[in-house]
């Protein structure tokens, strides 16, 4: 038997009960999805995937805000999120002051123990 949930007014999915030999209560809610960096930037057009609780998986696509809202789903879920869509870029280019070099040359060390076997 197909259930057909419409949101209110509100946007938001009521609370649905239908009986099937008893009653049975469906709940859904909208989930935003946002994923940011650490210095509160969004981590743009980044995919997702979300697995519900019934084993469905949803794909999509965050926003240019890192941002994504699923209607209508299970609050249970968990969410993979996939690279920002831009390509890397240092965000600081000063060099280090406290940076000393290499600790050791990592070719002289390997021909160093290479040349003992």
């Amino acid at each position: 038997m197909p259930i057909d949930l419409e949101p209110n007014a509100d946007g938001v999915f009521p609370e649905t009960q239908v009986s099937l030999n008893g009653t049975h209560v469906f709940v859904v809610h909208d989930i935003t999805l946002e994923r940011r960096y650490h210095d509160d930037t969004p981590v743009q057009n980044a995919t997702y995937k979300v697995k519900l609780a019934s084993g469905h998986e949803i794909e999509g696509t965050l926003d240019a805000q890192g941002k994504a809202k699923l209607m209508g789903v299970s609050r249970s879920v968990t969410v993979v999120f996939g690279p920002d869509s831009r390509e890397y870029e240092r965000a600081d280019t000063r060099d280090n002051p406290d940076f000393r070099g290499p600790v050791s040359d990592s070719a002289a060390l390997f021909a160093k123990y290479e040349s003992k076997s």
